[in-house]
């Protein structure tokens, strides 16, 4: 189902961002480990499949049902976090709007790959080496440092969207009650952060 914002369609400025951002040829370097992956653009992001494939491949291993389904799980959780970070925008008729999604749309690209780069892989490697993350002279625990960076990763997209609507707030005010309620999100979403960080010390 295509959604609109006025004449303006929600899946055209999305394929929009996915050909001119999204390079399906990624690489991060996790302790000198090279992983190569494939960005697949929203909402899909990752092919659940294939990334299992190639994580057997790289670290010749065999995942177990319950690593494919963490997997599947953390994927999962990104696509549905993009989509959140889009569905309450239609219905906007502002001067400009397609410009504002793009930039939008483009922001939480980088946010999400950055994401992938720097956290999941780190996950899958430490998870694989059966090793604790040590960061900032602080050892963390594996599964509770994804938790908290998943966090930190929606606290970052509802800056993003808190940036989104005032820019589209600046002659109007109309947004005014929205922002609010994002300024509320992102001091309940610093809060939690802290508390899952504390929580994921070892």
């Amino acid at each position: 189902m295509t959604v609109m914002w006025g004449d303006i369609l929600l899946n055209d400025i999305v394929e929009y961002v996915n050909q001119k951002y999204t390079k399906e040829n990624q690489f991060t370097i996790i302790n000198e480990v090279r992983f190569n992956w494939q960005f697949k653009g929203f909402p899909e992001i990752l092919n659940i499949s294939e990334f299992c494939t190639y994580i057997e491949t790289k670290l010749q291993i065999s995942l177990t049902k319950l690593q494919e389904d963490d997997f599947f799980t953390k994927i999962k959780q990104m696509r549905t976090l993009f989509l959140d970070f889009i569905k309450d925008l239609k219905g906007f008729k502002k001067e400009n709007l397609e410009t504002y999604l793009k930039t939008y749309i483009k922001k939480i690209y980088f946010a999400i790959k950055d994401f992938i780069n720097s956290i999941l892989f780190e996950y899958i490697f430490f998870s694989y080496i059966h090793a604790d993350i040590y960061l900032n002279y602080k050892h963390y625990d594996i599964d509770l440092f994804y938790i908290w960076q998943f966090t930190n990763l929606e606290l970052s997209m509802t800056k993003l969207k808190k940036q989104l609507f005032i820019s589209m707030n600046r002659t109007e005010k109309e947004l005014d009650f929205v922002i609010k309620e994002l300024d509320q999100k992102i001091v309940f979403l610093k809060s939690k952060s802290k508390k899952e960080e504390l929580e994921a010390i070892i």
